[in-house]
């Protein structure tokens, strides 16, 4: 084997370095030229499984598009006024632009028509807001989510019998709409009650509670549509300690551990996937799009999906109820 002489490894070691050099003068050049955006990604709360894998999603597309992603939001989704302090502090280190989450469609709407410079984009995901500010909206169609609860409970009660709703919120847009849609598909079907319609809010312990009083109240309840992963939880606990499992139908929406795992052993028959790691990475590239001069759709509805226990395990599928796993 030859051997390099040592000038020759002196030359060899220079020109590594004049390459290593030109190479990082170029990044830096690109660096001064394109520098990295600047992205607010405000989540209606930074504890909650759904927002969590929306932010992954949008952390994908940070890495994507080359974005500085500033994340924030409280830890409990009723509280709005976390999200406006973050909204705040985003515009005091210089956002370029905003993904939101809105706790409060109001509230929130004001906040971002007094704080938002002009110019700076905003991005609504999940809530709509109002400010002539927002250049797009991202979530689902919640009048469709709903109305498919109702066609699988109705499924799966042989399209008879009494139903309980435990709602989250009364007053917020996306609630009483899919509360709405659910209620019409109900109605297509005469030998269907409603019984009662509640409200749990993001308190678990509240949901169980008022699933309690409900399945006393009202004897022989046969279906529970529970219109978020929070009353899911409190439904699931109480059906399962009044050994009810299979008897009661739960339909609910959402995908968090437990929700899968009460779906496998037969007390959950069904949820509605919303898909929240698109809803985190579309806003994201939507405001990136934006920041470029780009046009982009003024309402982007992102696909619901009715999953049991016969289809969860198809592959498509999985990639939904796991978003996270690649």
């Amino acid at each position: 084997m030859k051997r390099i002489k040592p000038i020759g490894l002196l030359l060899f070691a220079a020109a590594a370095c004049l390459s290593l050099l030109s190479s990082c003068s170029t990044e830096t050049e690109l660096s001064a030229h394109h520098p990295k955006r600047k992205i607010a990604l405000i989540l209606r709360s930074e504890e909650a499984d759904f927002w969590r894998t929306a932010r992954i999603g949008a952390e994908e597309a940070a890495k994507e598009f080359n974005v500085e992603l500033i994340v924030s939001g409280p830890r409990d989704e009723e509280n709005v006024d976390d999200q406006i302090k973050a909204l705040r502090e985003a515009k005091a280190i210089g956002a370029q632009a905003y993904v939101i989450a809105a706790n409060d469609e109001n509230a929130v709407t004001d906040a971002v028509n007094t704080e938002v410079p002009a110019g700076s984009p905003v991005i609504a995901i999940d809530t709509e807001l109002k400010s002539r500010k927002v250049r797009g909206f991202i979530g689902i169609d919640n009048y469709e989510a709903g109305r498919k609860a109702g066609e699988k409970l109705a499924a799966l009660i042989g399209g008879r019998g009494k139903v309980a709703v435990m709602g989250f919120k009364q007053g917020q847009r996306n609630a009483e709409e899919r509360e709405q849609g659910l209620l019409d598909e109900l109605s297509k079907y005469p030998e269907i009650l409603v019984v009662t319609r509640q409200y749990c809010y993001t308190n678990p312990t509240l949901c169980a509670d008022l699933t309690r009083k409900t399945l006393v109240i009202n004897s022989g309840v046969t279906g529970i549509a529970a219109l978020n992963a929070v009353s899911s939880v409190g439904v699931a606990q109480v059906v399962q300690e009044r050994k009810l499992s299979g008897q009661v139908k739960i339909v609910t929406f959402d995908s968090t551990p437990e929700d899968i795992e009460l779906m496998q052993e037969g007390t959950i028959q069904a949820t509605i996937i919303l898909n929240p790691f698109n809803i985190g990475y579309l806003g994201v590239k939507s405001a990136v799009e934006v920041l470029e001069g780009k046009e982009i759709e003024r309402r982007l509805n992102t696909e619901t999906k009715v999953i049991d226990q016969e289809n969860m395990f198809w592959s498509d599928n999985q990639k939904l109820l796991f978003p996270f796993v690649r």
